[in-house]
């Protein structure tokens, strides 16, 4: 939110590389033309990744930046399968009556919700909204028409985003996010998931996004009591 817009964002981020030399490395995703075009202004040694069926792309870009330290794949693989996770990224909550919760509040951007979708086998009630961070959020079309039943909105970008996403997704919205998971949860169907990947940032609503999954998870543990 400190940016005015992405170029500006991006030529903030450009500053990480600007004083490394030939006996450097910058790994650069090439799946991203905007990224991999970075490689031109470079004056260091450049490595690629990119993402797969089997790696995520965090997961790729590991496996390519310890390669350069003489890492094995196979030994990134064995640390990503002993991996737990971390709080607000794709966290399971629980399962109730055969619904399952996902608090992935870390999710500020439309890759990121889309990774999350990729990552989900069964139908989605996806809960989205927060405060706009000036994406095109027909960019999870794609994948949403594929698994997402229906996106319940929450706050400020939720005008926005009806906007974008109205005549492709079935859409609903709440004025709260604890509202917003018990409209999911009557929405959703045995086996379905409810997910919350709100794509923008928390702070109309909170003070940040493990704040924002925090609101989540108590709102889905207090379901839970209600429903034992």
């Amino acid at each position: 939110d400190r940016h005015k817009d992405m170029r500006e964002y991006l030529e903030a981020k450009k500053r990480i590389f600007l004083n490394q030399d030939k006996n450097d490395y910058l790994v650069l995703n090439e799946q991203d033309g905007v990224l991999k075009d970075l490689a031109k202004e470079a004056r260091s040694q450049v490595a690629y990744f990119s993402g797969s069926t089997e790696l995520n792309p965090n997961q790729a870009a590991v496996v390519t930046a310890v390669s350069l330290l003489g890492i094995g794949k196979d030994a990134c693989l064995k640390v990503f399968g002993e991996f737990k996770g971390l709080e607000h990224r794709f966290e399971y909550v629980a399962e109730i009556n055969n619904i399952k919760f996902i608090n992935d509040s870390k999710a500020t951007t439309v890759e990121s919700a889309i990774w999350a979708l990729s990552n989900i086998s069964s139908p989605v009630i996806l809960i989205a909204g927060g405060r706009d961070k000036g994406v095109d959020y027909r960019g999870i079309l794609d994948s949403a028409r594929k698994k997402v039943k229906e996106v319940i909105l929450i706050g400020e970008a939720k005008e926005k985003m009806r906007a974008s996403l109205k005549g492709y997704l079935s859409l609903d919205e709440a004025q709260t996010l604890p509202a917003a998971v018990n409209k999911a949860f009557n929405k959703a169907c045995p086996g379905d998931c409810v997910l919350l990947s709100p794509m923008c940032s928390s702070f109309d609503m909170f003070a940040n996004y493990e704040e924002r999954g925090k609101a989540f998870k108590g709102a889905v543990y207090n379901l839970a009591k209600n429903k034992a």
